[in-house]
């Protein structure tokens, strides 16, 4: 423990009684030259006793013809451990290991330990001697960094702070480091998972832990492998050998949920491992959020969220199986592996802002906040944690900070429209804020869009193993693809026509962007489909509304506009998808809590 975790447990001198308190220590003078602190030094360890005490323990329970007695020498082990302070033991292991590199593929396993320390042949206190010297390695010794510590070993001490130490050590980029980390995460006990998630000793190494689970979704994906091809065949055992109880996912779910509705950094892809429960996870946060924003800026009008829970519970029910995906795997391709990849990425990197603008907003609060501090807020809270549109990543447009600039002024509009009674006022309030909606819903969508481009194309490849694959020949892949709402199916092939539930930017509808510059909303929008490929086609024409290549940014974009347009006052998009289609996920992996009557 540091010095300044003294005040954490409430000892402060100046509570004591005045007779009890030492006299105040004389100050030295302005002009004095303050003495240079003298900072304790632990003298190294000498290299004699580090070599005499390993010689002991490698000699211990040694036997000519049959196999060393293990239990003798770890005992042994143990003993010499208790007998130093944390440098000795840190050395001390080193040196063991040197001398024998496969002690923990025979006589230096965790449970060995566990079992002795049950028998009362070793100490707790030596034990927690053998843990202190493999902690005091990781934390000074790089030698000691990758594998050298066996995974297996740390996983079963269940000590978290060696394991978060053993997963500091590792390149969370190697794949070989983050299974190594993973495997030692895994070893974290129901009671300790909130802690070690949350915990400010460890929250820094649970985020970057995290992070590296989203970079690896490939590794969890491929343990469910629906249509297995020679260019991406894995062994599911060989690649997938971590598996979590469910007492350790429910810790998870809850641990994540009570900080920040595990929403992003691969706290999905943790604590639901299974696609389908995960999908089921991404809909239920954008339905959950979705009543809120209706709340904070009207019901009247869809937010992103409105269209994102359709779209999640869309890919929910294609990754379960629908003919919308059969030509993909016809052609041997994975469009279920990348639906899951694209939207588990979505829910992790789109949820953040509008869980701050919520939190910010919801129930008429901080209603005199500026813009500006909102967004500070989000990046205060959310920097650092590999979101696309904060710490200067993939927005260069800033078209997620301009969407929630329009809706923060989509809220300010409502809040005053509330205290009107002019129907004209009224009815202007309305369609000012039903324009700002729209800008903010599809740049919004502009964002999340480009952040899938990957998947989608991916997704959709003929042959994936040949050349790289063949994207959507000749519009083919489009046919059958369809967003489904209550009551409706939308054929993403066809031209989208008009509802009466349309909504269109005005002549008059002009917005001041987080750049400072004054635009006028219909223009602006049109401008930026046109520009998005070099064709004369105007995607702004609802005659151009139809998706013939789903896999094109530009097509799809066009596409999505026209949608959100037509249903963004649908009130139908208030339902939730699971309870108009009845597409609840069931039997899933590892849900020690879902209801599924």
């Amino acid at each position: 423990m540091s010095l300044e975790g003294l005040g954490s447990y409430g000892f402060h001198p100046q509570a004591l009684p005045a007779h009890l308190q030492e006299p105040p220590v004389p100050q030295p003078s302005a002009t004095a030259t303050p003495a240079s602190p003298q900072v304790p030094t632990t003298p190294a360890p000498n290299p004699k006793d580090v070599e005499a005490a390993a010689d002991r323990v490698m000699n211990a329970g040694e036997r000519a013809l049959i196999k060393d007695n293990y239990e003798q020498r770890m005992d042994k082990f143990a003993e010499e451990m208790a007998k130093g302070d944390s440098a000795f033991r840190a050395a001390l292991l080193d040196k063991i290991l040197q001398k024998d590199p496969d002690a923990f593929g025979s006589w230096l396993h965790a449970d060995r330990m566990n079992w002795m320390v049950n028998d009362k042949d070793i100490s707790a206190d030596e034990r927690a001697a053998v843990n202190d010297g493999m902690l005091t390695a990781l934390n000074s010794d790089c030698a000691m960094r990758g594998g050298k510590l066996d995974a297996e070993y740390i996983r079963q001490t269940q000590d978290p702070k060696l394991i978060a130490a053993y997963i500091q050590a590792q390149n969370l980029d190697d794949r070989d480091g983050f299974n190594r980390a993973l495997k030692a995460f895994s070893g974290l006990q129901p009671q300790d998972i909130g802690s070690f998630a949350n915990g400010p000793q460890t929250q820094g190494t649970m985020q970057n832990f995290s992070m590296a689970v989203q970079r690896h979704q490939d590794w969890y994906e491929n343990q469910t492998m629906d249509l297995p091809n020679p260019r991406n065949w894995v062994d599911p055992e060989a690649e997938a050998p971590v598996q979590f109880s469910k007492e350790q996912l429910t810790a998870m779910r809850d641990a994540f949920e009570s900080k920040d509705g595990m929403v992003t950094n691969g706290e999905l892809l943790l604590a639901y491992p299974d696609r389908l429960e995960r999908n089921e996870k991404v809909t239920d946060t954008y339905h959950d959020m979705s009543l809120d924003m209706e709340k904070i800026v009207g019901d009247d009008n869809a937010s992103w969220l409105n269209f994102g829970q359709y779209a999640s519970d869309e890919v929910g029910r294609n990754i379960d199986g629908t003919i919308g995906i059969k030509m993909g795997e016809l052609g041997l391709g994975d469009p279920k592996y990348h639906l899951s990849v694209g939207n588990t990425r979505l829910g992790s990197d789109i949820a953040p802002a509008f869980r701050q603008f919520i939190d910010t907003f919801k129930d008429g609060k901080n209603r005199d906040m500026t813009f500006d501090e909102f967004w500070k807020g989000l990046e205060d809270k959310w920097g650092g944690r590999g979101i696309s549109y904060l710490d200067g990543h993939n927005d260069p447009q800033m078209d997620m900070k301009n969407a929630f600039k329009a809706y923060y002024e989509s809220m300010k509009l409502e809040d005053k429209q509330k205290t009107t009674n002019d129907p004209a006022q009224i009815l202007d309030l309305k369609e000012q804020r039903a324009s700002l909606m729209l800008y903010g819903n599809l740049l919004v969508g502009m964002q999340e869009q480009k952040l899938i481009q990957g998947d989608v194309e991916n997704g959709m490849k003929v042959l994936p193993q040949i050349g790289g694959g063949i994207v959507d020949p000749w519009g083919l892949g489009g046919f059958g693809l369809n967003l489904d709402l209550p009551h409706k199916k939308i054929d993403l092939d066809q031209n989208v026509g008009t509802t009466p539930n349309r909504v269109n930017f005005g002549q008059n509808d002009m917005f001041t962007t987080v750049q400072g510059d004054k635009i006028n909303l219909g223009e602006a929008i049109r401008a930026r489909l046109n520009g998005l490929d070099k064709d004369p086609v105007d995607e702004y024409d609802n005659a151009n509304s139809d998706a013939a290549h789903w896999e094109s940014y530009s097509d799809r974009m066009g596409t999505i506009y026209h949608i959100f347009s037509n249903e963004q006052r649908n009130p139908d998009l208030q339902i939730d998808p699971r309870e108009a289609f009845g597409s609840r996920a069931t039997a899933l992996n590892n849900d020690p809590s879902y209801d599924v009557s």
